[in-house]
Formats: structure tokens, C-alpha cells, sequence
């Protein structure tokens, strides 16, 4: 499965502190304010670019990104990430399909058929696949690698005057600081000139397109709690999949197995007894946990959990009759409202002592009497007179 993401990043310059674009994947950037060259390389990647991030980007929605500002080790940085197949950056055009970008890889660049600029494309390096190990094209960036930064710095030198001495002084950009060749002045070249011999860049989007297959993909996603949550939902898992989730330490995730139909039924009747009051709620409203784990929910003091028994009308007539003998009037008052409770155990709860239970028996017999049902068949003459 072939997932585009998309990223913009701009950084602090280590010498002169300006905002410096890095529209690609590089392991270097010269810095076009005052010459100095920022190292980044693998380590700088992969702090800038977690797992946890496009993990994320893998739950956006087509075109929806993240942006933050970040204070790291390795300096401060404006960063934003999303999930969006590539795009011309020129003219903000049609989508660029993966698959027809990878085709195209040989040639190192795609043509935008809506304005005819040219898109590099560029196979997927080391320090690409740093970021993600499944990278396999980077696209649209606009950072001369090692060598085009090598000849940027050696283009055709322009003749400055010098400041000192007013002789001719040839500059290439290479350095913002020149001395002159006859009276040895440092010349500190204008912003004018060194904007033309280093234009100005903008940050703009760029994309790494990553391959995954299932378990690579899964793997992703379960580098965070959220996509580990979504899967322990309603994910398509096997045995050894419920059971990492079931040791997972999030909360969160054991509550989402918990309440999958899915999850097997020795895995839920341990989730019923799990610490988590979320979990055991979940546990008890799923149809499919044990019986034997609905009995042991249904004794216990937890008035969601009891909820959540009562919650479908299919539930084992067992765990409602429990709840009818709890002596906790609130499981009571929920047994008696709940269709599965017998008639005899009905006509009992309408005696209780607590008057909510009496109350929430006798509206149910009431209910079921308007709805033409015998409340008294099979009850004895004195129970049909008195009853």
C-alpha cells in the first residue's frame, strides 16, 4: 500500500538565527542569509520526523495536516505534517498518482500537466528511509544535494568595489565576508548583492511516498496509543494481535478490546476483571463476553458496569436474576426494568423494601399489562388476589 505524506519545515539557522526552508530531505542546507552550513543528517531526521507523526497522518484525512512549532536539541523549528498525494508546487494543480511517480523515478522528474513544471523525483535514500524505512520516493523538493550546493557555491563571481580601497573585488556568494585581495578589508557583502548571488527561498510542501505492507502498515499504526485503540475496535486481528493488545499498559486500548465482538471469549473474561473500572464496562456490554464473567460483573459494586449489563435486551437471564438478588437497590431498580427478568422474581421486586425498586417493578408489570400480557399465569389463587 503505497501512502503519500507531505511535510513543510523551516529551521533556525545554527550562525545567524534566520528562518531557513527545508524543502527536501537533505543532509545539509546552506544557510542563504550569511553562508554557514547547517549539518543535519540521519539523527537530525529522525528527531524531527517520529514514527508517532505519521502514524497520526496516516488517521488525517486526505489533504489534512499538523503544524507546530517545536524546541528541540537539535534547534527550533516550524514543522507540519499531513497525508496528500504530491502535487505541483507552482501551480497548486491535479494530484500526481504514487504508482505513475515510481514509474517515472528513472528519469528523476515528472512533468505537471496542469502548468508543465518540471517535478523532481528523487529514489529514496538512507537518510529518506531514517524517517520511514518503507520510503521509496521523494517528491517536489528543492534542495540542491551535496554537489549542486558545490556548484552553486562556485558560479560565475560578479566584481564588487571594495570598501577599503575601492578595488575591483570578484564574489561568488560562496562567503558573506570578503577580504580584499590589495588592501586586505573585510568586506561584508550587502543584502542587496547577496540576495542575488543567494535568492531568497520560500519553505513549500514536499512529499515522501512510503510502501507498506500489512504488517509494516499495522506496525505504524500501533506506534501510537490512538491507532493501537482503533485497531483493538475494530481491526481485522489475529490471535497474537488480541493478545499484544491485551498487554498493552494503555487504558485506553484495553477498553476498545474489550468491547469488540471480535476479541475471544478467554481474553474478555480476563478484560471483566481487569483494574480499569473503563475496561470492565466495556467487558459487560459486549454479548459476547463468557457468562460465567457477566455473573462475576453482575456481583460486584460498580453501577456503570451494572449498566452496561442491562444495556441489551439479549442479555442471559442469569445475570438479571443476580442483579434482582444484589443488595444494592440500584442493581435492583435496573433488574426490574430490564425484559429478560422473570415474572416471579417482577412480582417479588414489587414488594421490595426500597421504594425506587417497588416502583421501577410495579411501572414494568404495568407496562407489560397494557401490552395484554397474563402478569399473574401461573401464580396461585391468594398470589392472583393479593399479588
Amino acid at each position: 500500500m503505497l501512502v503519500s505524506f507531505t511535510f513543510r519545515i523551516s529551521m533556525e539557522c545554527s550562525a545567524c538565527k534566520m528562518s531557513l526552508p527545508v524543502n527536501g530531505v537533505a543532509a545539509s542546507i546552506r544557510c542563504y542569509h550569511c553562508g554557514e552550513v547547517n549539518e543535519l543528517g540521519a539523527v537530525w531526521w529522525k528527531d524531527v520526523v517520529e514514527p508517532e507523526h505519521l502514524a497520526e497522518a496516516l488517521g488525517f484525512a486526505e489533504g489534512e495536516a499538523q503544524e507546530s512549532r517545536v524546541m528541540s536539541n537539535h534547534g527550533n523549528y516550524i514543522y507540519a505534517y499531513g497525508k496528500r498525494v504530491p502535487r505541483c508546487q507552482a501551480c497548486k494543480g491535479p494530484d500526481l498518482f504514487p504508482e505513475a511517480l515510481i514509474a517515472e523515478s528513472d528519469d528523476g522528474r515528472a512533468f505537471c500537466p496542469g502548468c508543465g513544471a518540471v517535478i523532481r523525483l528523487r529514489v529514496a535514500d538512507d537518510l529518506c528511509r531514517a524517517i520511514s524505512p518503507r520510503a521509496v520516493l521523494a517528491v517536489a523538493e528543492s534542495i540542491p544535494d551535496a554537489a549542486g550546493q558545490a556548484i552553486q557555491a562556485k558560479r560565475q563571481p560578479v566584481i564588487f568595489a571594495c570598501m577599503g580601497c575601492g578595488g575591483g573585488l570578484p564574489v561568488d556568494g560562496a562567503a558573506r565576508s570578503v577580504a580584499c585581495q590589495y588592501c586586505s578589508a573585510s568586506n561584508y557583502l550587502p543584502d542587496g548583492l547577496w540576495n542575488q548571488l543567494n535568492p531568497v527561498p520560500k519553505p513549500h510542501a514536499w512529499f515522501l511516498i512510503c510502501d507498506y505492507d500489512d504488517a509494516s502498515l499495522r506496525a505504524l499504526r500501533w506506534s501510537t496509543p490512538d491507532g493501537r485503540a482503533a485497531d483493538a475496535a475494530g481491526g481485522s486481528l489475529g490471535r497474537d494481535d488480541f493478545e499484544r493488545l491485551f498487554a498493552d499498559p494503555e487504558d485506553d486500548v484495553r477498553t476498545q478490546l474489550a468491547g469488540n465482538p471480535a476479541c475471544p471469549p478467554e481474553l474478555l473474561a480476563r478484560l471483566a476483571v481487569d483494574e480499569d473500572s473503563d475496561v470492565r464496562v466495556a467487558a459487560a456490554g459486549n454479548p459476547h463476553t463468557p457468562i460465567q464473567a457477566m455473573l462475576l460483573l453482575a456481583a460486584g459494586s460498580d453501577d456503570d458496569v451494572w449498566r452496561a449489563l442491562c444495556g441489551h435486551a439479549g442479555q442471559d437471564a442469569q445475570v438479571i436474576e443476580q442483579l434482582a438478588q444484589h443488595h444494592r437497590y440500584g442493581a435492583r431498580v435496573l433488574a426490574a426494568s430490564h425484559p429478560n427478568l422473570s415474572l416471579a422474581t417482577l412480582h417479588k421486586l414489587a414488594k421490595d423494601s426500597d421504594r425506587d425498586v417497588g416502583k421501577a417493578a410495579t411501572a414494568r408489570l404495568q407496562q407489560l399489562r397494557d401490552a395484554g400480557v397474563d402478569v399473574n399465569a401461573g401464580r396461585g389463587l391468594l398470589a392472583k388476589l393479593f399479588g
